[in-house]
């Protein structure tokens, strides 16, 4: 069963009755790129024209608690992302709440979202590239060449990701690129304590370059 948040989850607000129902799908929501994403975006869509919803597979992950009031928050409480009562949990809300789009980003999720769309009229189903993988399982592999063709748009943030669903065979009409944004103010105003200098035995007045 899914939670609301006064208990674990928020409780999203809004008006109109005529706003798209828009469903957001992921694993979980620890601290990672497409979870900051996902919660960067869902912040920020105008709640006048869409009602939001984040679903998670596993009730876990430190950005729960980043998820603005206006965005509701459920989860299917899976005891691990092959928990076979996820799909059916998802699909029987899917079914009886009828969401006009759901939205998924990584390989679980993704799943989820395509087989709901098998099995519920109504919601059109985007699922996301989030990176190129080198090691994928077979199994894994498997399954998303079979169900690709289940989305009805696939998104990647990047051209490689993009070349990658098509070369899998999804109908280059159907991909699209939309690149990460993210709010460089936070980053331009943040500080490192003395305790991480420390712990990479770095001096204050040293220069430091990151990648991701």
């Amino acid at each position: 069963m899914d939670t609301s948040k006064s208990d674990q989850s928020k409780t999203g607000s809004g008006t109109g009755p005529d706003r798209v129902e828009l469903w957001f799908l992921i694993g979980m929501l620890p601290v990672g790129g497409a979870e900051r994403t996902l919660v960067d975006l869902v912040n920020n869509i105008d709640k006048t024209e869409f009602s939001v919803t984040v679903w998670t597979i596993i009730d876990e992950g430190e950005l729960r608690d980043e998820l603005n009031d206006d965005v509701h928050y459920r989860t299917l409480n899976a005891g691990g992302k092959w928990d076979l009562r996820a799909p059916i949990r998802f699909i029987r809300a899917a079914r009886a709440e009828r969401p006009d789009v759901i939205n998924s980003f990584l390989f679980f999720d993704n799943l989820l979202a395509r087989i709901a769309g098998q099995v519920v009229n109504g919601p059109r189903i985007i699922t996301g590239v989030r990176a190129v993988p080198n090691d994928q399982s077979r199994v894994r592999s498997l399954l998303d060449r079979k169900t690709q063709s289940w989305s009805d748009q696939i998104i990647s943030n990047s051209e490689a990701g993009a070349e990658y669903a098509i070369d899998r065979g999804a109908s280059p009409e159907k991909v699209g690129v939309i690149r990460n944004g993210r709010d460089v103010e936070l980053f331009l105003k943040g500080s490192a304590s003395k305790a991480l200098y420390d712990a990479l035995d770095l001096k204050k007045d040293q220069k430091i370059v990151g990648t991701v």
